[in-house]
């Protein structure tokens, strides 16, 4: 049976603990994800002398409500218990920052009290609770709660009114907790599998950020070499003449990228070209293209992604670029003419990727920000193609690399790859930030896949977007 809120209110209320506990004390019974619910649970668990399950419903009800006091307090006393006296601390001091009851502070005091008397009398540090990747977002949650920074937003990704919004925006953003409650499972499973460090403290402070924003939470990117870096490139363009387009008023100016190290010619953004050139954000130390590589480079938007890879494949690798918005295909194929030297390793490709061919699916044309669906959204229509029939159909002798872009289409798309993935085990890229559930469902599924893949996470812009996944084969077929 399913734990509601319903549910356990009216057991509670005929004085049936111990029913709901038996349910839910090995986590068997599914449940309804809902604050309120939660933190009923931890405390029928505390009841219960269950100090672990009462650590993890406490804890999944703050993260759905970090400003929550009860649950605040609730923890620091699950931490007290355990002698976790530091992060007991953290626990009670911010429920007193947050709150004007004087009568609950004083409860706080004698907590804190109790934990000075621990500390001067030397109680051993003795943590029994395993540390969760729950647990460790919490624990960066709350020390980034009482931050009231001005940090620095990107003025070339917002427009005024948008960086006006954003400015004036410094609420927590619950529907986006409530999102990572969803999927906590797939996301520890994640963090749990990522291979090294700076990818764990990276999906950290992107979750954090998200929950948080932007006056709480400053993400690593946002520093002095960041924004030279950006002014560097800006110093690039090498004419007056710009295309507008329909997206956030952008205008895209030329630039000539040769003291990048890249002789290549566009139209672009400053921010892109950052992006794309000098972070290399497809590229991971443990996971890039290299010379004669075949590419699937799915959002090919512009063509920096395509012109990128191209100049790293040399003249004997191939890039298939997927791009089918009109509008962005205009400026793409112009940014190629203008590179004829590696113009011919690109093949674009004028269909959207998704899990089958021949759908029939509709669009909303908003340049870079496009996104399909299968329910009637729009009236223009397109039709789709997968990896898999795309590499068949045109004989494409390997594939070393897959990139992904497609503003939340990637794990449609990765589900039309799969024999392509099994048989050719490619490095991969693949953009995870545009829905929560991505952070959980793109790595299940190609470790799901079984092989033999080690991932790895990083982020390039100093907003919420652009986090990727990189998925490194660990052992790739000989091909004859």
């Amino acid at each position: 049976m399913k734990v509601t809120e319903e549910y356990v209110r009216k057991m509670m209320n005929n004085n049936e603990e111990q029913q709901v506990y038996s349910l839910i004390k090995d986590h068997k019974a599914e449940m309804e994800v809902n604050q309120k619910l939660y933190n009923m649970l931890g405390i029928i668990s505390y009841n219960q002398k269950d100090i672990s399950n009462a650590n993890y419903f406490f804890a999944m009800s703050l993260l759905m409500n970090i400003d929550n006091i009860d649950d605040l307090i609730n923890s620091g006393i699950i931490r007290f218990i355990e002698n976790e006296l530091d992060e007991s601390i953290d626990f009670f001091t911010q429920a007193k920052k947050l709150s004007n009851d004087q009568q609950l502070n004083n409860q706080v005091n004698q907590y804190l009290i109790e934990i000075m008397r621990k500390k001067q009398n030397g109680v051993t540090y003795k943590r029994k609770i395993t540390v969760t990747f729950l647990e460790e977002l919490l624990n960066e949650l709350i020390n980034n709660m009482s931050n009231q920074n001005f940090n620095d937003i990107d003025l070339d990704r917002y427009n005024k009114n948008e960086a006006n919004t954003v400015l004036n925006n410094g609420s927590i953003n619950y529907d986006v907790a409530y999102q990572i409650a969803q999927y906590i499972e797939g996301i520890s499973f994640l963090y749990e599998n990522l291979g090294d460090e700076q990818s764990k403290e990276t999906l950290k402070g992107i979750l954090s950020y998200r929950i948080l924003g932007h006056l709480r939470v400053k993400l690593n990117l946002n520093n002095s070499l960041y924004w030279s870096e950006r002014k560097y490139i800006k110093d690039l363009k090498d004419s007056e003449e710009k295309i507008a387009v329909g997206f956030k008023g952008w205008e895209l100016e030329h630039y000539d990228l040769s003291s990048l190290g890249y002789p290549i010619k566009m139209f672009y953004l400053p921010m892109g070209i950052h992006a794309t050139f000098v972070r290399k954000q497809y590229e991971h130390t443990e996971v890039k293209v290299e010379k004669d590589d075949y590419v699937i480079d799915a959002g090919g938007c512009y063509g920096d992604t395509a012109l990128f890879f191209a100049e790293e494949v040399g003249p004997r690798g191939k890039v298939f670029t997927f791009e089918f918005i009109k509008s962005n295909l205009e400026i793409m194929k112009r940014n190629i003419d203008i590179n004829p030297a590696v113009s011919s390793t690109i093949t674009i490709v004028s269909h959207p990727l998704w899990s089958i061919s021949g759908n029939e699916l509709f669009y909303i044309d908003n340049g870079p920000g496009s996104s399909l669906s299968e329910q009637p959204i729009s009236r223009n229509k397109t039709t789709t193609i997968s990896i898999d029939d795309f590499v068949v159909e045109n004989s494409v002798a390997k594939i070393d690399f897959i990139k992904m872009d497609i503003e939340g289409a990637e794990l449609n798309a990765l589900k039309g790859a799969e024999k392509t993935i099994l048989k050719f085990r490619p490095k991969m890229a693949i953009s995870i930030y545009h829905k929560i559930e991505d952070f959980s469902e793109i790595h299940k599924y190609i470790d799901g896949l079984n092989c033999d893949y080690s991932f790895y996470l990083d982020h390039f812009t100093t907003f919420a977007e652009e986090t990727i996944l990189y998925a490194k084969p660990n052992k790739r077929p000989i091909l004859l």
